[in-house]
């Protein structure tokens, strides 16, 4: 069974696509800013019909796949906001739509007062709205009939990109000028600390006209935006990792959205090395030189894996040593809190999940054995299927397919539901020839053991290769090395 299944790992890379389409999106028109850039000014936009609302077109390796759209006005007290992007991808050979939606009001400040962001795709939806209250960002999540809750601290005012960049241009831009900011982005439900600095100014075609621009490199987490703005401060073209561009069009050409481009997102991805695995999911050691990219920041050494200089070997656990006789359901040590949490994702206080997770497990309390009758219900219940979202367990629990990111997720949430503490990995794992980007959970059973729910394997095989470990907000920094990581296979058996 696992040798069928194994062809599924490559839809693993698709959260990370979506990630990268909505901090797309929603880096031009709608991140959540904390903390403004320095000394801008406040006086009001002045709202010229070309200000009221613009259209930029999508673009993918050359390729049309979808437009955005972004409008602001006045409203009563402050400002009304709204954004959309519309995408045609090809996934798997195979055509799937995702569109997100933004829309938010600002005060007369342009602070942030509540917003509603909503996502869907062929398969699957789900809408977040967030309000700030008493210093506090409440967020929810919605997905069907399903709704969880979360709130985040703040300590400084929030603020939206929209009509920001026409402050940059109201303080003056030039050469060498430099920003900081703080963001909270709603696709990944996470603040980032974005830093930009104007590197020049160019002269660039838009709209069939030469026009004079800022060229301004936004880099977070390693990840770097390139974008060209005007002396208003308004964005011209963005340049984003992975091949996707956005350029500024009229309606018309924006929303003249031709058939599917033929880039396959799954093909843009994958990480080919120098040599073919035979029967890998039997591979128990693996040693290999990673190329191309910086190490730092990763946890590429620690548990089954060492890192020494850029030579990684991975050992699959041997979990017929693993102790587990003095550990019995709920784990409570203190120091593994974090890993037994619900999250806005991960409801795994949700009765739903509770009960589901006591159905599967029984009065079993070795955590051990608990998490492998979790795994094998996961695998044997959940389609494999490529999905196109943010996975959230109760949606996966209802829907019951998806890829390797909803087993992972309604796994995490049904461990953790039973006092099991787990925690999610993200990296690549070795099919058919190459390397696909994937996610996987790990539990604490007297030690962490990895595990993966979408190949039924208990523990994970020798080819899974951690790069990170955590959320959605955590998850997005894989994307310093997508298209850029190179991987030389040493030895293995």
């Amino acid at each position: 069974m696992e040798k069928v299944h194994r062809k599924f790992l490559s839809i693993g890379i698709l959260l990370f696509w979506f990630i990268m389409l909505g901090l797309l999106s929603q880096r031009h028109y709608g991140p959540l800013w904390k903390t403004p850039f320095p000394v801008v000014s406040q006086k009001p936009l002045s709202f010229s019909e070309e200000e009221k609302e613009r259209w930029m077109g999508i673009y993918l390796k050359g390729q049309k796949i979808g437009y955005a759209y972004n409008s602001i006005r006045k409203d009563g007290k402050g400002y009304m906001v709204n954004d959309t992007a519309s995408m045609n991808l090809r996934v798997m050979g195979s055509p799937q739509k995702v569109e997100t939606a933004t829309e938010a009001r600002l005060g007369t400040d342009y602070k942030l007062e509540s917003f509603n962001f909503r996502m869907s795709s062929d398969i699957t939806s789900l809408e977040i709205t967030g309000e700030i209250k008493e210093n506090k960002l409440k967020l929810t999540l919605s997905s069907g009939a399903d709704k969880s809750n979360e709130e985040i601290p703040l300590k400084d005012d929030i603020y939206l990109e929209s009509g920001l960049s026409e402050k940059f241009g109201m303080n003056g831009l030039k050469p060498g000028k430099r920003f900081r900011a703080l963001v909270f982005d709603p696709s990944t439900m996470s603040q980032q600390e974005l830093n930009i600095v104007v590197e020049g100014k160019e002269r660039i075609k838009i709209m069939g006209l030469d026009k004079d621009a800022y060229r301004m490199n936004a880099s977070f987490k390693g990840i770097n935006i390139i974008r060209w703005v005007d002396e208003k401060g308004e964005i011209l073209k963005e340049e984003s990792p992975l091949g996707f561009v956005m350029v500024k069009e009229s309606k018309k050409d924006a929303m003249g959205v031709g058939p599917v481009a033929g880039t396959d997102i799954i093909a843009e991805t994958v990480v080919l090395p120098n040599i073919t695995l035979k029967d890998p999911e039997r591979v128990s050691y693996l040693k290999l030189r990673l190329k191309d990219i910086p190490l730092q920041g990763f946890f590429l050494s620690g548990g089954r894996q060492f890192l020494k200089g850029d030579i990684l070997e991975i050992k699959k656990e041997d979990i017929t040593r693993v102790k587990t006789q003095d550990l019995r359901l709920p784990v409570k040590d203190k120091s593994l809190r974090e890993f037994l949490e619900p999250t806005l994702l991960i409801q795994s206080k949700d009765q739903r999940i509770v009960d589901k997770a006591k159905d599967i497990i029984g009065k079993e309390k070795d955590p051990l054995r608990s998490s492998m009758l979790l795994m094998e219900w996961v695998y044997k219940n959940i389609e494999k299927r490529p999905t196109v979202s943010i996975p959230n367990a109760l949606e996966v629990l209802r829907m019951k397919q998806g890829d390797c990111n909803e087993h992972t997720t309604l796994f995490t949430a049904l461990a953790r539901s039973a006092g099991i503490p787990t925690k999610i990995d993200i990296g690549l794992v070795y099919s058919r020839s190459a390397f696909y980007y994937h996610a996987w959970p790990e539990v604490f059973v007297g030690e962490w053991v990895s595990l993966d729910p979408t190949l039924n394997q208990f523990p994970a095989d020798g080819t899974h290769i951690k790069f990170l470990e955590g959320d959605l907000d955590k998850q997005v920094e894989i994307l310093r090395i997508v298209g850029k990581l190179s991987i030389e296979i040493l030895e293995y058996r």
